[in-house]
């Protein structure tokens, strides 16, 4: 069937049954009213005719109607699947941004060592070690765990493609200008929260806008402001 017959199939019907199908079983009972035909009244072969043609229209009105349901429901079941695959995308995505969203926070609670005003902190060379080694650790988990699913959206408009790079540019220089600061030998902490703040801001809204799209998706009582560190 063409396009056209598909998107009008029951109004090509209407018209076929209401205007032609009278005409051609009219001329027909008149035209063939001779030989084998003249065994029968117009009216028997009329009623002979026009329930085998009912028979014929509802068999193939059947058969083009199943047809069309089987073709949605194959294009319903892949939009369901692909639907489906991007939801499992973006809820690694959130899981993978809010777990590095609290590794920051303990980050934030770590790096107080470094804060002149805490007096009675040790600030030991092994604590330092420790607290940049394990966010290196931290954030390579998250870069990692970020590339392998970003490549699972499939339905990102070329703008969010586009943010996804900048965002991608942005954390990776933030990170690398946090992680200057923490091999410093002189630190400076107020200098280390800035860097540490410019880097959770990047993430928590990169986070923000996974959350939008999951949610214009699939509606969801997840409150992003309740779970991310403030």
């Amino acid at each position: 069937m063409s396009e056209f017959t598909q998107k009008h199939l029951y109004i090509s019907l209407t018209i076929i049954f209401l205007i032609f199908i009278p005409l051609t079983l009219q001329f027909s009972i008149y035209i063939l009213s001779w030989g084998v035909f003249r065994s029968g009244s117009n009216d028997g072969w009329l009623g002979f005719w026009g329930g085998y043609l009912g028979s014929a229209l509802a068999i193939g009105f059947a058969y083009f109607n199943t047809k069309y349901q089987l073709k949605e429901s194959k294009k319903n079941d892949f939009e369901n699947a692909v639907k489906i695959n991007e939801l499992n995308a973006l809820s690694s995505l959130l899981n993978n941004s809010m777990e590095f969203l609290s590794r920051i926070y303990e980050f934030e609670n770590a790096i107080e060592i470094f804060n002149p005003q805490n007096t009675g902190n040790e600030k030991s060379s092994d604590q330092a070690c420790n607290i940049i080694n394990n966010f290196q650790k931290y954030w390579r988990d998250y870069i990692l765990q970020y590339n392998s699913r970003i490549t699972s959206l499939n339905s990102l408009t070329p703008l969010e493609r586009e943010n996804i790079g900048s965002f991608k540019r942005d954390t990776g220089s933030a990170h690398a200008d946090l992680e200057r600061e923490l091999r410093k030998k002189t630190r400076d902490y107020n200098s280390i929260v800035g860097k540490k703040n410019q880097l959770k801001n990047l993430i928590v809204t990169q986070t923000n806008n996974f959350n939008k799209k999951y949610k214009a998706i699939l509606p969801s009582d997840l409150d992003l402001s309740k779970q991310s560190p403030k």
